[in-house]
């Protein structure tokens, strides 16, 4: 019984290291290539969305943001 607690118990603390470990070196990757850009830039558009602020200024902001990804782009 004393076997089984600690083989389940391990096995629960390995599984969950080695899932945030996944995560911590995807989103760390991810940062690296992309930046923190990106998420600025989907927050200040839903914050736009969410006040209801004119169509025109959201357009304006996607192409924006468009723009954006076409200069990254080709400077890689």
């Amino acid at each position: 019984m004393l076997l089984y607690l600690l083989l389940n118990t391990s096995q629960s603390l390995i599984y969950w290291i080695i899932k945030n470990l996944g995560f911590g070196a995807y989103y760390s990757i991810r940062y690296l290539f992309y930046g923190p850009a990106e998420d600025e830039n989907n927050k200040t558009l839903e914050l736009l969305i969410e006040q209801k602020k004119d169509i025109e200024n959201i357009k304006e902001f996607i192409e924006k943001i468009k723009n954006e990804k076409k200069k990254l782009i080709l400077k890689k």
